[in-house]
Parts: C-alpha cells; structure tokens; sequence
C-alpha cells in the first residue's frame, strides 16, 4: 500500500476510493409511503465519469472532465416515481497545495439533472465538492468535505476523513462517498470493507404529478438516497488498471420529493457491485 501522500488507488488527486466507472444493481424490495405498501422496487445505477488535470502552476492543477449517472428502476405502478432519473454534467475545478502539508480541491459539476424523457432548462444544476486535506505523517492524513447542492433539501452536507496506513497492508480510507477498511495481501489485491452513500437530487416532468394525481410533484425535484454496506475485492490488471467486485446489503433506499414533503420508502436488500479505473 503507498503512503497517505496517495489520496486515492484511482487518482492521484481525490480523496476516497470510488471507481470512476461502476455498475450496481439493487435487488428488489419492498416500496412504501406513510405506511402504503406499493409494491416492490429495484434499481440499477451506473456511474462512468472522467477527470484530467491541467498544469496551472507549480503546485496548482486546473481540473476538466465528465460525468454521467444513470439510474434504472422498475417502479410499481401504484407510487408516483420516475423509472429513469440521469444527469449528464462537466466537471472544472482546481487541485493545489499551499504548502507542504496542506491540499485543496474544488470540482463544480454544472449539468442537466433530471428525468431524460423531460428534460429542460429547470433541470440544469451546478452542485459542488469541496475537500480540504492536512498531512500529519507520510502515513496520515486529516481533513473534511463539503458538498453543496442547492436543490437539495439540505444544501450544504458536511463531513469528516481520514487516511490512515498503519502498515503496509493495512489502511483506512474513510471519505465520502465510500468509507472504507482495507488489506492488501499482495501487490495486486485488495480486500474491503466498509460502506457507502449513493444518489442526487433530480427533476422531473412538469407534468409528472398529474399524471400520478398528484399535482405538487408537477415539475418537483427528487432527493434519491442509496445507503449500502458490504465488502469486496479489487484486482490489479496489468500495470494501469484496477477492476473490482462488491456485494453487501443497501440498508436505506429512499425518494423524497422535499418541496412537496412526499416521502417514499424502500427497505432493504441485497446488491452487487463491479467497477474498473485507471491508476496512476
């Protein structure tokens, strides 16, 4: 394992160890509203996104790229949710250090967010990731995320993280959005465990209520929220490449529609996960 220095197995400036690209599917479970059974939901969320840095200065990088989120849901017919929520967003920002010990980085993703069978300039969001990171040791380092999101019905969400090598094949990676326990017995394997927290906020049609009754949801937006935990392994392929599987159990899945206090609840349930990254 290399020192805290490497913020990331898949990039050398992010902090966390999320695939750039992944697929996870979750099995079905049971959908409810204000105690309403409505029937069994499951959903398929794929993730690819892309980041390159370009110099700036001797220690300041300007940051471009993409990222796309798709998910998939067979919805039953009795709850008012969309089958298909996406957003297609750029990423810019920055990456420096202002000394030694202490790093920053800022990525806004400006894009359109929302149900791809609608969507239009209502569905257009910048939302934003902040982290701030503070070296201790070659093997710890400290520091804390704000993301920022201003549909969202909490704006501003804050945490903590911490990297911490105490060995050469033991580690903790714990940053959002997936915390995690690591070993390495080998050069090219890892195995993980740990948790992570999944979603967006999105708009929908503006006709979407009324064509479910509901006419407060016309045009409203969406806060989908995954939470999962379980464990895998990531494989090292060739000398660039990481691929990755994970399974575990998604203990929260659920669809608020904040503006208009709609609040839908799907219990818990199986899934599985695969992803593939380039290291550096």
């Amino acid at each position: 394992m290399a020192g805290a220095e490497q913020d990331s197995v898949y990039s050398d400036t992010r902090h966390g160890n999320a695939p750039p690209v992944d697929v996870t599917y979750s099995l079905p479970s049971a959908l409810s509203q204000g105690g309403r059974e409505l029937g069994d939901v499951d959903s398929l969320a794929v993730h690819v996104g892309y980041v390159v840095d370009l110099p700036a200065g001797a220690s300041w990088r300007w940051l471009v790229g993409a990222d796309y989120r798709l998910l998939t849901m067979d919805v039953p017919q009795a709850a008012a949710l969309p089958s298909t929520l996406q957003s297609a967003a750029l990423v810019v920002g920055f990456h420096g250090r202002w000394s030694d010990r202490w790093q920053v980085r800022l990525e806004v993703l400006p894009g359109l967010y929302g149900d791809p069978t609608a969507m239009d300039l209502d569905h257009v969001n910048a939302p934003l990731i902040l982290e701030v990171a503070y070296t201790v040791s070659e093997r710890l380092t400290l520091g804390a995320q704000v993301l920022v999101d201003a549909r969202r019905e909490s704006p501003v969400v804050g945490s903590l993280g911490v990297t911490w090598r105490w060995s050469e094949r033991w580690g903790l990676a714990l940053w959002l959005p997936r915390p995690q326990i690591e070993f390495s017995p080998d050069e090219r394997w890892t195995v993980f465990l740990g948790a992570s927290l999944n979603g967006g906020t999105f708009g929908v049609a503006n006709d979407f209520g009324a064509r479910h009754g509901d006419p407060r949801l016309d045009g409203a937006a969406v806060d989908y929220r995954e939470i999962r935990v379980g464990g895998g392994a990531r494989f090292r392929v060739g000398e660039r490449y990481l691929a990755e599987a994970s399974v575990g159990w998604t203990v929260d899945r659920r669809y608020h529609f904040h503006e208009a206090g709609v609040l839908l609840n799907g219990d818990g349930a199986p899934y599985v996960q695969v992803g593939f990254g380039r290291t550096f």
